[in-house]
């Protein structure tokens, strides 16, 4: 039997009524669970943005953006002192230039000392050093400076062997242009056989080949002149159980650069070559045996060549040079000039206060000082011959 519609109306309120109270029951709870979550993760997002803030102040405070030039004045004076050993003579120089804080830091002792240690290894070390003690006033620049300009060898002194050395051929005549005062001359004089050679011992690294002379103008054969350099090779032997010489570097001067100095007049410097003097074997010593050699043996007589010095120019780090140059003695601004500038010291007043000015060192005394060294270490080496 159906319901009446009045009693399945009443049914269905009852019904909606019941619904609607479960689905708040259940609803609601699940609304408050929801804002609690979504509460605590804004504070959880908060905490992170203001922990990820505080870092950022912090790092700020340490690490300062690159600004430009002066954040390097701000770099420990060992860091600087490293850096400044890679630069070459020439860039020292230009640095010194910019501020008083780089000529400080050119100027600090332990840098040069650095470069001799660098330039000369051990033993060129050993060297210094006893020149530092002989000479405690003189900085660590000029002993640097001085041992740069070590290895120029003075034709006319003993040192050279000389085929033909007697008064028909070659001979030792005074010249006022050689700061030595004296040169190793043939003038007019003739020689079939032209032989001019030194053993010396130079510390490894890169060199550039320079000779003082003057060709007379009537000379003869000069143009096929050969200036080498050698260096002992201990691998192989000659028939008297020598080491022999493996060559580095040769150079002819040819007729265009023989007829300039000729026409120049002058006694001259000539660039020739660029040599790099490898390490010797020995754990001891890493210093080279070399030979200097002015050499031409052909079927022709030679005659018009006066020497004056030859001199390995360390050039460490600087540009390549290829070909030959020639430079009047009177307009020579090589590496001499640039270093005598270096020659340089407080001069100290009567307090003993440095009172800011400066005395100029003489330095060809310090060069010989250098020089007699060099000489006792060669000769209690046992390897020249």
């Amino acid at each position: 039997m159906a319901l009446p519609p009045i009693v399945v109306s009443i049914f269905r309120l009852i019904a909606a009524g019941l619904l609607i109270v479960y689905v708040q029951q259940l609803i609601i709870p699940l609304v408050a669970l929801y804002l609690i979550y979504k509460r605590r993760a804004g504070r959880q997002s908060l905490q992170k943005f203001k922990k990820k803030k505080e870092m950022t102040e912090q790092s700020s405070e340490v690490i300062v953006p690159y600004s430009g030039f002066v954040q390097i004045t701000r770099l420990p004076a060992e860091v600087l002192t490293k850096i400044a050993c890679y630069l070459t003579i020439g860039d020292l120089v230009n640095l010194e230039q910019t501020s008083r804080f780089f000529r400080d830091v050119v100027n600090d002792d332990e840098l040069w000392k650095a470069k001799v240690i660098q330039a000369y290894r051990t033993q060129g070390y050993k060297i210094a050093d006893e020149l530092k003690q002989i000479k405690p006033d003189y900085p660590w620049r000029v002993i640097y400076a001085a041992m740069s300009l070590q290895w120029q060898f003075y034709c006319a002194d003993e040192g050279w062997g000389v085929i033909w050395k007697r008064p028909e051929y070659w001979w030792t005549s005074a010249t006022p242009d050689s700061k030595f005062g004296k040169t190793l001359s043939l003038e007019n004089r003739v020689v079939w056989w032209l032989h001019v050679f030194r053993s010396v011992f130079v510390a490894p690294g890169t060199y550039r080949l320079i000779w003082g002379l003057q060709i007379r103008p009537r000379a003869r054969s000069i143009q096929n002149v050969e200036f080498s350099v050698r260096v002992a090779d201990n691998e192989h032997l000659d028939d008297k159980g020598r080491p022999t010489r493996l060559l580095l570097s040769s150079t002819m001067l040819g007729r265009e650069a023989t007829g300039a100095i000729i026409e120049s007049g002058s006694w001259v410097e000539v660039e020739m070559a660029e040599i790099v003097i490898p390490a010797a074997a020995s754990a001891e010593n890493a210093w080279q045996m070399i030979l200097l050699e002015a050499k031409e043996t052909g079927p022709v007589v030679k005659s018009g060549l006066n020497l004056d010095y030859a001199r390995l120019e360390r050039v460490d780090g600087q540009g390549k040079f290829d070909g030959i140059k020639i430079t009047p003695y009177n307009e020579v601004t090589g590496n001499q000039l640039l270093l005598s500038r270096l020659a340089r010291v407080p001069r100290l007043g009567s307090n003993g206060n440095d009172d800011g000015m400066e005395q100029k060192i003489a330095f060809e005394q310090v060069r010989r000082e250098l020089a007699d060294l060099v000489n006792k270490f060669e000769a209690s080496s046992g390897l020249v011959y």
